[in-house]
């Protein structure tokens, strides 16, 4: 009875839309969108079925010869010497063409026959531009490349530690491994190694082996030489996974379903070609690729249908897997968040009450230190009014405050200036020092409390880094107070002329000038402080606001016990018929 491949599809596409359904009731957004796009490119690889078949083996194997030969032509660049260097994949195309797939993201169209500038190892230049390349892309109008195949040529492994690199983290994306051995060194240790990594690979659904160079070795004596080297295959290749796996593990199950019946084809590829040059039908079917090209499409068809089923299956099993982690961990953790939740919020708000009281403290009770001292002034500067008077002999009263007015003049400016920079630099120290350690530690004490909660943590650190801004005075120096004489050295003394009572006039301006001064800027600084504590308060409040939202977001997506098995109950229902339709397909497959 034929197999039906296409009722396998339908039923592994009814469990992606089963699984979308479960998802799309996910409360934790961004998960869930990871995992809705992995469900989509599932259900995209299920309708495009794409598949790849990739030459591997080591170096100097032949295998970009045998892939030019199953195009029928000379398209990729080929040499005795190890040549390839990147990734080399053939696609479907009515019209040739090439383009590079750079590492960087960009795309550069180029000619088929400038590949060997990019892709080889024949220069140091073209070395150098295959060191950048994700893979270059070949476009024609192969018949084996139709229907959503690509064809890949790898670089030789053992050959250079960057290459078996390159070769290896393809298996992840290949359905069909050709593995190309040469008939005069039959199968390497190398070579069984990274037979057993493709095994190891649940991608890779088929290998084939591919006896390159066959015309190297005299016609009757191929048969013999091909059937020796399946046996040294499938013996060494079992020998080598029995090291490490039980018999009954998934491994070793793939390897019997491979290399009991492994299917080994002897190929000569530089006689196909000439023989197709020549259009030496005769000599084409010597060279092995008639047979090859015979039943090649029927084994890609084979495997193409089980791979897309089975990677189907194993995508939406994996992304089941994660589902079903997330939501035990869930069921394990949402009890304590909630509690968590609570602590940090009221944890949030001590902090911010303590913290506002104290910010400013420091600087109230250092006022008065900053504000310039009367007496001190007084003292420097009286002598001063003494000596302009001393030095005028004779005046008339009216005289007094015209003498006079230039140090009345000269001290306010002096006095301006040496307030006004005492101040200044307490404030910027203070600023600088204080305000910024204060915010320095708040926003780390902030930032501990919330981090038990990473989402929270990670949610308030844009904010928290916003409100360290607020940490800072609100100064306004070009409204500063000024000092200014409120009464005159000058006054009228009770007896012209008697320097006992001008000293006393002066002493009077001095001093209540300076206090005038303190008062004012006092009551300036008090309300610059007080304006700051308030922006401060605005500032916590806004976090606290920030807090409180994002605390309700978390706590509303916080899903209770039911909840949670009953979501469990549906994705395990699905994970069952996941299951069940995979043992199915292997079964009849089997």
């Amino acid at each position: 009875m034929e197999f039906n491949y296409r009722s396998y599809e339908f039923q592994a596409y009814d469990l992606i839309r089963q699984m979308e359904k479960l998802l799309s009731e996910e409360s934790s957004v961004h998960q869930a969108e990871l995992w809705s796009r992995q469900l989509v490119q599932s259900r995209r690889n299920l309708e495009q079925r794409r598949f790849r078949i990739a030459v591997v083996g080591e170096f100097n194997r032949g295998k970009t010869s045998f892939v030019n030969a199953l195009l029928g032509k000379e398209i990729l660049p080929a040499d005795y010497i190890p040549t390839t260097a990147a990734v080399n994949r053939i696609t479907y195309s009515d019209e040739p063409g090439a383009y590079l797939l750079f590492k960087n993201g960009k795309r550069e169209s180029v000619q088929i026959s400038e590949l060997s500038g990019y892709v080889t190892k024949l220069t140091e230049a073209s070395a150098e531009q295959a060191s950048n390349l994700k893979e270059a892309v070949v476009e024609y109008p192969s018949l084996l490349c139709r229907n959503g195949v690509d064809l890949i040529d790898t670089p030789g492994m053992n050959d250079e530690d960057a290459m078996n690199a390159v070769t290896i983290s393809k298996l992840m994306d290949i359905d069909l491994a050709i593995l190309a051995v040469d008939p005069s060194m039959p199968f390497s240790m190398t070579e069984c190694m990274f037979t057993a990594q493709m095994l190891e690979s649940q991608q890779i659904c088929q290998i084939i082996v591919a006896v390159t160079k066959i015309d190297m070795v005299r016609e009757k004596e191929r048969e013999k030489t091909v059937a020796f080297i399946k046996q040294r295959i499938q013996d060494s290749v079992k020998k080598y996974l029995l090291q490490y796996y039980e018999e009954e593990s998934e491994v070793l199950k793939k390897y019997h379903q491979i290399f009991d019946d492994l299917q080994i084809f002897p190929a000569a590829s530089l006689g196909a070609l000439e023989a197709l040059a020549c259009n030496d039908m005769e000599a084409y079917e010597r060279s092995g690729f008639r047979e090859l090209n015979d039943r090649l499409p029927l084994i890609i068809l084979k495997t193409q249908n089980r791979s897309v089923i089975l990677n189907t299956i194993r995508d939406l099993k994996k992304t089941i897997e994660q589902y079903r982690d997330q939501i035990q961990e869930k069921q394990k953790h949402n009890p304590c968040l909630l509690r968590q939740l609570q602590a940090l919020k009221q944890s949030f708000e001590q902090y911010k009450t303590a913290q506002t009281i104290k910010l400013f403290a420091p600087l109230e009770m250092e006022i008065d230190s900053i504000l310039p001292n009367a007496e001190k002034e007084l003292l420097a500067n009286q002598d001063r009014f003494f000596q302009v008077i001393g030095a005028k002999r004779r005046f008339r009263f009216e005289e007094l405050e015209e003498i006079i007015a230039p140090v009345m003049d000269e001290l306010s400016m002096e006095w301006n200036e040496a307030f006004h920079a005492k101040e200044e630099r307490y404030l910027d120290s203070y600023q600088q020092g204080t305000l910024s350690l204060a915010g320095r530690e708040c926003c780390r004490k902030l930032e501990e409390i919330l981090r038990p909660v990473s989402s929270l943590h990670l949610a308030m650190n844009p904010e928290i880094s916003r409100f360290f801004q607020s940490f800072s005075l609100i100064r306004n120096e070009e409204q500063a107070e000024s000092f200014r004489w409120v009464v005159s050295p000058a006054a009228r003394p009770e007896t012209q002329g008697e320097k006992l009572n001008f000293a006393a006039s002066v002493r009077l301006a001095i001093l209540r000038s300076i206090e005038d001064y303190r008062e004012r800027r006092e009551g300036q600084l008090r309300k610059m402080i007080e304006e700051s504590r308030q922006r401060m308060d605005r500032e916590m409040q806004k976090l606290m606001e920030v807090l409180h939202k994002n605390i309700e977001i978390l706590t509303g997506n916080i899903e209770n016990e039911s909840q949670l098995q009953q979501k469990l109950e549906k994705l395990q229902q699905t994970e069952c018929d996941c299951d069940r339709l995979y043992d199915q397909f292997l079964k009849e497959m089997s």
